[in-house]
């Protein structure tokens, strides 16, 4: 229905510039390699934002935790064996990762030492889901701009814009 509804809308619009002149009638052929139809799931922030921080909260009940504690061991013993981990790529500037760190080395001077308590634990995990739930939506944000900047330019350019739908999400 969403397609119909877009397409003739399109359709309306390339009529209506033809009338006034052709300026934006697209005749060139398709510039995909096959028959191509893009949809973009888009949703505003005020509906996408508690999504976002609510999935964040579900990965850390799914066991984000585990695995960021799996990480950080695997990063110390490689340290301990003396290889270098380049901490500015991959895995490590991860979302969910770098923002606990300071929460998993608390963790484990509390397991070893009991030097960090209970409260101040919860403060930090706290603090790590907050900075999680904060770069994920930044990360939404660079994601939608470089759809409109980047695809829908390119989409632009390859006289394209026809095959391209917006779905609310």
């Amino acid at each position: 229905q969403t397609y119909a509804e877009q397409a003739t809308q399109s359709r309306e619009r390339l009529t209506e510039n033809d009338d006034a002149g052709g300026a934006m009638r697209n005749d060139a052929p398709m510039a995909f390699r096959y028959p191509t139809l893009l949809l973009w799931l888009h949703a505003s922030k005020d509906a996408l934002y508690p999504r976002l921080d609510a999935r964040v909260l579900e990965m850390v009940q799914s066991g984000l935790l585990d695995e960021v504690q799996t990480l950080d061991e695997f990063r110390r013993s490689k340290e301990a064996a003396g290889e270098d981990i380049d901490r500015t790529r991959g895995i490590w500037v991860s979302i969910g990762y770098k923002e606990f760190e300071a929460y998993q080395q608390a963790y484990q001077q509390h397991l070893s030492s009991g030097s960090i308590s209970e409260s101040q634990l919860a403060k930090l995990r706290e603090s790590a889901i907050e900075q999680t739930q904060a770069a994920t939506r930044q990360y939404s944000n660079r994601q939608a701009r470089w759809i409109r900047i980047k695809l829908l330019n390119a989409i632009s350019r390859a006289q394209a814009l026809r095959h391209m739908f917006l779905l609310d999400g």
